[in-house]
């Protein structure tokens, strides 16, 4: 039941109105919580037919300015009822036949779409101002193998993704956020520990995470410090047994997208309302990370993706075609990329993307699972508002690494191709200003900067040997982290390759916003990209004499920072 203090904010009228609505209260209790939970339940439902979290209490107009915080180079982002992203515009469309070039659908850089005033734009609110604790509970949604741009509100238009629109809506938005090696395991890892590769060592899949290094992750140090822990999904690292002494809360399956008669992604949800309903101790503040399976590929067929039967009808009237950048960077690649019979990236091409016609039902597939889990996403928040906890949980949604749609004739992930590592960040925050809620950033984050993060919403310092930065600093501007450090404005990335030497060999690179080096160094191969005239990354400058001083000195810094992160 609302407290008299929430109903005030809540009601918003003349002194008498509220004596009116007091009286009621007092005389009519049970008849006026029908009413209130009947409005409630008709101020979430959107236009599109998708349930939005929302607090009565919110802003009836949104800025549709854009304006810049010259401390944390946040962009406001403004949305217009008729903007491309508009989900109910587009599901309209969707009933006309469609040609859709994912090539086009790339977000630019400082672009930002524009439709505050949509039907979804209705996003999750805290109340005013909020009550926050020291000590927030912590939500994780991690997909896998989706990329930056598998969002409609970061530039591909064709999918849809109403929830976790308005969760940036709401929230903040990270435009440049990155991994800093693109695999499943490893880049779980680097969430965990907060660390590179070369330095947490867990370059395998199936792993063995020791005991005195688990202990220094985030869940370690959560659960020690009196947090309730649950882990769903994907795992990726050997267990032993030793699962169930890590987490209070273990639900760990992967490797298929149907189990029995169930879904992966409704297995997902039945789990998390179990974590939520039943299970976590409501006397400690909760950890909990979906490790969603979808929209990872199953298999080496033809059709690598399954999505529930009732997503069936999403995208069927769409035609997605090729994207511009493959036939033409397929001929730039280094050769060794282009080795049809081992090489893992152009196999799995082949595989999945093969033909115009396979590359169309692929990706129809793969957007429906995505869609999926959107809703999941929405209901699991859903079920955390209903439970009164949504002022005191902090909200992160991002991804392991990011995938090739065919770009470069690829497939995969691995390389350093802005494809491959710039993943999705949503962080909604509770302690957030409300000037910053709805705007993005495009700074640097990276997903070592996570554990910090989560750290630091449980009010815990850092293990010293964490390599990140907690994320709150751009955005909370009275943080106890490094606040008044300047933000990285470049990166290191590592993979280490897997297998022989041909499948998928081992890729470093130096990325900064407007150059990247690469380095192959089983090859001993450098590429030098200028990200701002050739930001799909075709045209190999490293020859190019008038960039050899700036070769020198991307060189220098890669053997700095290669030594630094170890």
């Amino acid at each position: 039941m609302p407290t008299q203090d929430r109903l005030d904010r809540m009601v918003n009228c003349t002194n008498r109105k509220c004596a009116v609505v007091l009286l009621f209260v007092v005389t009519n209790f049970f008849c006026l919580r029908s009413l209130r939970f009947t409005d409630r339940i008709a101020s979430l439902q959107g236009d599109d037919g998708h349930v939005l979290v929302q607090h009565l209490l919110q802003r009836q107009q949104r800025t549709t300015t854009t304006s810049s915080m010259q401390s944390t180079n946040v962009t406001k982002t403004a949305y217009d009822k008729t903007g491309a992203n508009n989900i109910t515009g587009q599901s309209a469309s969707i009933r006309q036949q469609q040609t859709v070039d994912v090539s086009s659908n790339m977000e630019q850089q400082g672009k930002v779409q524009n439709d505050s005033n949509s039907s979804i734009a209705s996003a999750i609110q805290p109340d005013s101002p909020p009550d926050t604790p020291k000590r927030l509970n912590i939500l994780i949604l991690y997909p896998d193998d989706m990329r930056h741009d598998s969002l409609s509100i970061a530039g591909t238009q064709a999918v849809q993704t109403p929830f976790l629109d308005s969760l940036a809506r709401s929230g903040m938005r990270f435009t440049h956020n990155c991994v800093t090696t693109s695999i499943c395991w490893i880049s779980r890892a680097n969430l965990f520990t907060g660390q590179y590769v070369s330095r947490h060592k867990a370059n395998t899949l199936r792993a063995y995470l020791q005991p005195d290094a688990w202990n220094k992750t985030w869940p370690a140090m959560l659960r020690r410090s009196g947090y309730y822990i649950g882990h769903i999904g994907k795992w990726q690292y050997y267990d032993s047994g030793m699962l169930k002494h890590r987490y209070d809360f273990a639900r760990v399956y992967e490797g298929k997208h149907i189990y029995g008669n169930l879904h992966v992604t409704d297995r997902n949800e039945q789990d998390a309302m179990q974590f939520l309903r039943k299970s976590r101790n409501k006397s400690k503040p909760f950890v909990l990370q979906i490790a969603f399976y979808a929209p990872k590929a199953v298999g080496t067929g033809d059709m690598q993706w399954t999505p529930k039967n009732s997503s069936m009808h999403l995208y069927q009237n769409l035609t997605f075609k090729y994207p511009g950048n493959l036939n033409e960077s397929l001929a730039r690649l280094p050769a060794f990329h282009n080795n049809n019979r081992k090489g893992e990236a152009r196999r799995r091409w082949q595989q999945r993307f093969g033909t115009p016609a396979k590359f169309d039902a692929s990706m129809k597939a793969y957007y429906r699972m995505i869609t999926e889990l959107d809703e999941c996403s929405r209901n699991v928040v859903a079920e955390i508002e209903r439970q009164g906890l949504l002022n005191e949980t902090m909200i992160i949604f991002t991804t392991d690494n990011g995938f090739f749609h065919s770009e470069h004739g690829l497939s995969g992930k691995w390389f350093p191709y802005e494809e491959s590592i710039r993943v999705p960040l949503i962080i909604w925050d509770p302690r957030m200003p409300q000037h910053v809620r709805g705007t993005t950033s495009d700074e640097f984050t990276l997903n070592i900067d996570l554990a910090e993060t989560i750290l630091g919403a449980a009010g815990l310092a850092p293990d010293p040997g964490m390599q990140g930065r907690d994320i709150a600093d751009l955005y909370l501007p009275d943080n106890n982290s490094n606040s008044s450090m300047p933000w990285r404005k470049e990166f290191y990335y590592e993979f280490p390759g897997q297998g022989s030497l041909n499948i998928v060999p081992a890729a470093n690179a130096v990325i900064r916003k407007d150059y990247k080096l690469f380095h192959y160094p089983e090859y001993d191969l450098w590429q030098l990209f200028n990200l701002q005239e050739d930001p799909l990354e075709e045209f190999d400058l490293i020859e190019d004499p008038k960039y050899a001083q700036l070769v020198v000195e991307l060189k220098q810094r890669y053997e700095e920072m290669k030594l630094a992160v170890k």
